[in-house]
């Protein structure tokens, strides 16, 4: 049987689509018995060697040559094996199928394990100043129990005051004297001593808590006094602010934001990069420590924010880390810390009671007042007509309070944190080389083959062909392994 069959002596990949040219014509016979997928064909052409052709086309069929043999001066015979490929090229180009990968598109945010990971990190450090304040700028926050106002918490009111203002608050608290609580008049009236008098009105007994917030001051309170009512005295000319508890947030007194550095290799190779475990983030912020950031939430982002919000009356902190330039990102993080410094308060407790001849001697008293009418009353500063009775008794009263014993509400805190930055670490890990022409990137997305020309691996294909059967299966398994469509 004779038939034109067209020869060329270009080459190709063998897993292409790639429809060569053909330069040559012959017509050749089939040898008998071959099958059509692999046809031997007998070719006269006037040579001194063997034919240099690689491919032949017969019709709509592309094949490539696997041998070719002499069987007589300028007769050889030429074995063909199918080009499925390139004989079903066109309709492998319209078919539309799921691409794994591509190297004329692809999804940079999908992971690529193709390229293992390099033994090599990049690291990256940013530095901010922490947003907290030096003592001499700092906040003190003083719970004071007297007459209440409109900012009040309960039966405690929290002034704010500055360092100059609280050190003048406190000297003033210590060298009470007024016309009710005159020490140096009691001593005159009573015989008890000025000092002795002093320590058991004691002004700071008023004093609830005392907290150092290393922020201005002018951040966390709400309302400016002049005064403050602590117990029953008036502390005037004295500046601060009133934390308003009825208010619905709690300051916020930090704030920062960083830009979010990024995989040196993302912009080429894919944004997955920037997520674990090729880039990882963490954040040290003192006293909240050393905290961790999900690099999976941060990929689409440039920038993290901060904020530190404080409980006025405790002192305890809490940092709130999120996406973007703002408190409206996406929360990455929380911590809690103490931020507050607590300062320790010290009060006398006192053992008053009458002992031994003191006892006796105030119940002769008390008696002797009440046989004469006069009024009876434990006021320090009684009537005339009490004073002597009160006078006669006064050193043994005096004699009768002990030694206070001191107790301590809170405790010194520690004010190491605001010597460290806030810092951002990073940490890339590099891949190694890609070759995207020979094995694409990830693509993961329906797509007609024609339009992503070049190579190609496609999940599970299905196509319909009028083809026979091992055509079929060798186009389904060049598609399931990758090939180039050309």
């Amino acid at each position: 049987m004779s038939i034109t069959v067209s020869f060329t002596t270009s080459s190709k990949k063998v897993n292409s689509t790639a429809q060569l040219t053909m330069t040559d014509s012959y017509e050749c016979v089939f040898k008998s018995g071959c099958s059509m997928l692999r046809p031997t064909l007998f070719l006269e052409i006037a040579t001194n060697t063997f034919p240099a052709y690689t491919a032949f086309k017969i019709e709509n069929r592309y094949y490539n040559i696997t041998d070719i043999r002499s069987v007589r001066q300028n007769l050889f015979e030429v074995d063909g094996v199918i080009d499925v490929l390139a004989t079903y090229r066109n309709q492998i180009g319209a078919s539309s199928q799921y691409v794994l990968r591509a190297s004329a598109e692809s999804d940079s945010y999908i992971t690529d394990k193709l390229y293992p990971m390099r033994n090599y990190k990049t690291y990256g450090r940013d530095a901010k100043a922490n947003g907290f304040v030096y003592p001499t700028l700092g906040t003190f926050v003083v719970g004071v129990q007297g007459k209440t106002t409109g900012g009040s918490f309960g039966s405690t009111t929290y002034y704010c005051m500055d360092s100059t203002n609280c050190k003048a608050f406190m000297d003033k608290v210590f060298n009470i004297n007024t016309a009710d609580y005159d020490a140096a008049s009691v001593e005159a009236a009573s015989g008890i001593p000025e000092k002795v008098y002093a320590s058991i009105i004691n002004p700071q007994q008023y004093i609830v808590s005392c907290m150092y917030l290393p922020f201005e001051y002018e951040t966390i309170g709400n309302r400016s006094v002049s005064s403050i009512e602590l117990g029953w005295f008036t502390i005037d000319n004295i500046e601060a602010l009133v934390f308003n508890t009825s208010y619905g947030q709690l300051p916020r007194v930090s704030s920062l934001t960083f830009d979010l550095p990024k995989h040196p290799q993302a912009s080429s190779r894919g944004q997955y990069l920037n997520n674990s475990p090729y880039a990882s983030y963490l954040l040290s912020y003192m006293p909240f420590g050393e905290l961790e950031l999900p690099a999976d939430l941060l990929i689409g982002q440039s920038q993290i924010h901060l904020e530190v919000l404080v409980d006025v009356i405790t002192g305890q902190g809490t940092l709130k880390v999120y996406s973007g330039s703002n408190a409206s990102g996406q929360l990455l993080t929380s911590d809690s810390a103490q931020i507050g410094v607590p300062i320790a308060i010290s009060g006398g407790v006192y053992d008053v009671s009458l002992g031994g001849a003191a006892k006796k001697l105030a119940t002769g008293a008390l008696a002797a007042s009440a046989q004469a009418g006069q009024n009876v009353g434990f006021s320090l500063l009684g009537s005339s007509a009490n004073i002597g009775v009160w006078g006669a008794a006064a050193n043994t009263v005096a004699g009768a309070v002990q030694s206070p014993t001191i107790t301590t509400a809170g405790s010194n805190g520690a004010l190491d944190f605001l010597e460290y930055d806030c810092i951002l670490y990073s940490r890339f890990t590099h891949i190694v080389d890609d070759d995207n022409a020979q094995h694409g990137k990830p693509l993961c997305k329906v797509r007609t083959i024609s339009s992503v020309p070049g190579y190609i691996m496609c999940m599970k294909p299905s196509i319909d062909l009028a083809a026979t059967e091992t055509e079929k299966d060798e186009i389904l398994a060049f598609m399931t392994n990758g090939f180039y469509y050309e």
